[in-house]
This record gives structure tokens, sequence and C-alpha cells, in this order.
């Protein structure tokens, strides 16, 4: 919710129908990988971080209950913490493994699956920046989670 009290929702998932070297998806979902950074899988500009598990699949901004775009690539993963003190982004040095973020993202590409690869695309989320314009993709981490596993 933002200082207007307007809601933005990401809903997922249908499947994806792209795939490839250019942003590989595994079919949907991966488990325990290495993405980002130097891995050359997914974008540079992440530090490169160990992903317990990531999807991706087709889905929907709403603002306010109301669909502003679909259908949009979604995805989301979830990593060691890349954060630094002040919430800057770290470096592959600053990755802390025993802490975990949850990244949502709605990123401004779309698949083209006739070329086989995927292009540019800015998306309707609805939400303006300080200076008027339109904020162009959804980035969302989430922090402080509290995950535990067993098996029976």
């Amino acid at each position: 919710e933002d200082e207007q009290g307007n809601r933005y929702e990401v809903r997922c998932c249908a499947k994806l129908a792209a795939h490839g070297v250019e942003y590989p998806t595994f079919g949907g979902v991966m488990t325990n990988h290495i993405l980002h950074g130097s891995s050359r899988i997914g974008t540079a500009l992440m530090p490169t971080e160990y992903t317990y598990f990531a999807f991706w699949g087709m889905g929907e901004v709403r603002k306010n209950g109301e669909v502003v775009d679909k259908p949009r690539l979604v995805h989301g993963m979830l990593t060691e913490y890349v954060r630094t003190e002040g919430y800057q982004l770290g470096m592959d040095g600053d990755v802390t493994p025993t802490r975990r973020h949850f990244h949502l993202m709605v990123p401004p590409m779309m698949s083209n699956p006739r070329a086989g690869h995927f292009q540019h695309d800015g998306v309707d989320t609805g939400f303006s920046l300080p200076n008027g314009k339109q904020l162009p993709f959804w980035h969302v981490m989430f922090e402080n989670l509290k995950i535990s596993a067993e098996r029976s």
C-alpha cells in the first residue's frame, strides 16, 4: 500500500512458454542453484547469489483490485541476503548467506516466442515515482524471514 492508500498486487502463475539461454527459466521452477552476478543466468546487476528456489510464470499487475497490465512475466526467488548497511545492493563479497530475502519481480521484458528471445517492454505498474514518472517494473524484496524445515 502506498501513501495515497493504493494497494498493489502481483498475481501469478500461468505456465511460461519461453525458455532458453538468453533468460533461462528452468521450465518454470528451479531449486538449489546460483543465479545472477557472474553466473550468467539472469541479470549481472544483482550479486551472485545462492537461490533456494525460484519460479517464473505469466501473471498480472493490479492496482486497487483492477488489472493494469497483463500478461506479464513474474519471477520470484528465495535467496541469500544481498543488501548492505543502509539497504544498498551489495557486491558478491557482501552477500550474507545466513540471512534470506524473498524477491518478487515483474521485469520490464516480455517473451517473444517467434523471435526466440525476450524484448524490453516496460510494465504498467500504476505507481508514480516522486519525479512524476511511472515505475517501469516491480522488484519487491521481503526480509526478516523466518524459515524452518523438517523431515518426518
